[in-house]
């Protein structure tokens, strides 16, 4: 992927989220919908002609510069923290925590899978106990019975 192409990506996306936020400040009061819907509205314009700048830049330029060295590396780690992210909505914040350091210093760091229990084991105990002693609420999962 070029470096423009993944410019172009992210504008796109970044006007999908002002769009997004039109949408959620419609379901506010009134009143209260006014300055969330306009600042988003100009944020979106904003993007819009960013993007359409960006296309004529993309035009006249020959840019064969990579996004990134490592592109499959990268998307390799965002896979790692949007499983994460999806583990978290389905089985809750603190099974999500364990079930992924788990796997994450298994097949990542490569650690023997003694040294994987004893460091999730430990940070169970430290998750635990700071939901136990500062009243934390944690995610709660997709799932009932956890």
């Amino acid at each position: 992927m070029k470096k423009s192409h993944a410019s172009l990506l992210f504008l796109v996306l970044v006007f999908c989220l002002f769009l997004w936020m039109m949408i959620q400040a419609q379901t506010f009061q009134e009143t209260a919908s006014y300055f969330p819907f306009y600042i988003a509205l100009l944020a979106g314009i904003l993007t819009v002609v960013a993007t359409i700048k960006q296309i004529v830049t993309l035009k006249k330029a020959k840019d064969e510069e990579l996004f990134h060295e490592n592109f499959m590396n990268v998307l390799k780690y965002v896979g790692w923290i949007v499983s994460y992210i999806v583990l978290i909505y389905v089985v809750g914040f603190v099974p999500a925590s364990m079930i992924y350091l788990f796997v994450f210093l298994l097949l990542e760091a490569r650690m023997s899978i003694l040294k994987c229990l004893l460091s999730t084991g430990a940070t169970a105990v430290v998750i635990i106990a700071m939901s136990r002693f500062m009243d934390l609420k944690w995610p709660s999962s997709l799932l009932t019975f956890f």
